[in-house]
């Protein structure tokens, strides 16, 4: 877990997104692209990060993307939160424009 505004291992800050580069690509985006993640909880703002992850998945640092999970939904046995989360990925404008 990192708790720094810069992660030191994947050098990527606590706004961003980690996509893999088939998505990135299909969707036209490119490294620090800024995006707006929808879901039916909420929003986030955040830039792309592309990195080895699973084609069709997105991650993001917890608890920034906290807005994007719905509320009251928890694994039975546990009680963990479903950190999953069905989002649509746009093209945002950048900071200030």
């Amino acid at each position: 877990m990192i708790q720094r505004d810069h992660d030191p291992l994947t050098g990527a800050d606590r706004d961003h997104i980690f996509m893999s580069p088939w998505d990135a690509e299909r969707l036209g985006l490119s490294e620090d692209d800024p995006i707006l993640l929808r879901s039916e909880a909420g929003t986030f703002r955040g830039r792309v990060f592309i990195d080895e992850v699973t084609e069709g998945t997105l991650q993001g640092h917890w608890p920034e993307v906290n807005p994007l999970i719905s509320a009251g939904i928890t694994e039975p046995s546990g009680g963990v939160p479903d950190y999953n989360a069905r989002v649509t990925v746009e093209r945002a404008a950048p900071p200030g424009g």
